[in-house]
């Protein structure tokens, strides 16, 4: 929806551009409002989130079988028609000011040969209407925990394979453990919030 252009801004419509519930404790200072207001450090006010918004993406978590190489997805993939992955998970709602954009929010456990486990969280954003054309997607993310991360991944298209490649990624990683942990949570709804920078 965005927040006013004009006019006062309250807290609790902050909140809920945020998708939090309206009374949620909240300051200026929080990660996820300078997220918002694209002020990572530095003095902010209520100003700098004039007619700022962040897309909602709601789905339902889903699960990937391994790979060829073993490793396990949970959470929410619509790439299969861009490039040679699978699609999982079940869209739940999406706003339209991402309908140029295809998602990609994965879970990933690997277990090592050590026996330790890895567990990350990624979210990938690729544009569908660019055909093969090279192109970069910067964005900002603010998963279920109120945390904000900016990603920026760029993208390659692969004639020999006709799939997208990553050719660069800066925070597409955007938990290292168990921040945003989807395995247990199949069949649940999860929500991100997104803005395109």
């Amino acid at each position: 929806m965005g927040l006013p252009s004009t006019g006062s801004i309250s807290m609790s419509q902050i909140n809920t551009e945020l998708g939090r519930a309206s009374t949620t404790k909240i300051s200026l200072g929080d990660s996820a409002v300078r997220g918002l207001a694209g002020r990572s450090s530095g003095s902010i006010s209520m100003s700098h989130l004039r007619g700022k918004s962040a897309a909602n993406l709601t789905f339902k978590v889903g699960y990937s079988n391994p790979n060829s190489s073993g490793y396990h997805y949970w959470g929410y993939s619509e790439f299969s028609s861009m490039m040679q992955q699978e699609k999982y998970g079940t869209l739940v709602s999406k706003d339209s000011s991402l309908s140029n954009y295809n998602v990609r929010i994965s879970y990933q456990e690997v277990v090592t040969t050590d026996g330790e486990v890895y567990r990350s969280t990624a979210i990938s954003l690729i544009r569908n209407d660019v055909g093969t054309s090279t192109h970069t997607v910067s964005y900002r993310v603010t998963g279920p925990d109120g945390v904000t991360h900016n990603v920026t991944v760029e993208w390659m298209w692969d004639s020999k394979y006709s799939q997208w490649q990553v050719t660069n990624n800066t925070n597409a990683s955007i938990s290292s453990q168990d921040t945003y942990n989807m395995k247990n949570l199949v069949g649940s709804n999860v929500s991100f919030k997104i803005e395109i920078l």
